[in-house]
């Protein structure tokens, strides 16, 4: 696996390098990116490779008689409507060659969300990588938009 995911990293980087605004790369990656994310927070980390942390005792049982059947980092689901891309505590910046993204944490979002992905990776692996599928999804939104600019450049011409 790990042999694969360098294939794909080397991959990206040849596209990305060629590439001066990778805005419409990012715009089309993020949607699908934050719904891996959420298929990740719907089976507690199992979609990444990488099962959640369980809830301490008191804990798990405290969450059970107040808010029976909830699965874990969904007490409320503002953690996983955020990392979806939705609501206030969500966050996302994108310029020409770097996106950022996430759940706002701290004083102006969601205080428990930093601490929280540090125990239980939602956004990456516990190597601090993102998850194969997400590489997946951005070097075939890179390879679609250089396509459609080949196909455009013919259209005009150009090539």
């Amino acid at each position: 696996m790990i042999e694969d995911y360098e294939k794909e990293i080397e991959k990206i980087n040849k596209f990305a390098g060629a590439i001066d605004d990778l805005r419409p790369v990012f715009s089309a990656f993020l949607p699908k990116y934050r719904s891996l994310v959420g298929r990740n927070f719907e089976t507690e980390g199992v979609y990444f490779g990488q099962k959640f942390k369980p809830l301490s005792a008191g804990y798990r049982q405290w969450k059970e008689r107040f808010y029976p059947g909830q699965k874990i980092l969904q007490l409320t689901r503002r953690m996983i409507t955020a990392a979806k891309g939705k609501g206030a505590n969500s966050y996302e910046k994108i310029t020409p060659d770097s996106l950022e993204f996430g759940i706002r944490a701290g004083d102006n979002g969601l205080d428990y969300a930093k601490t929280q992905q540090e125990i239980r990776p939602f956004f990456y692996t516990a190597q601090k990588r993102m998850p194969i599928q997400g590489v997946r999804v951005l070097r075939a939104e890179l390879e679609k938009y250089v396509r459609s600019v080949v196909k455009i450049a013919r259209e005009r011409g150009l090539l």
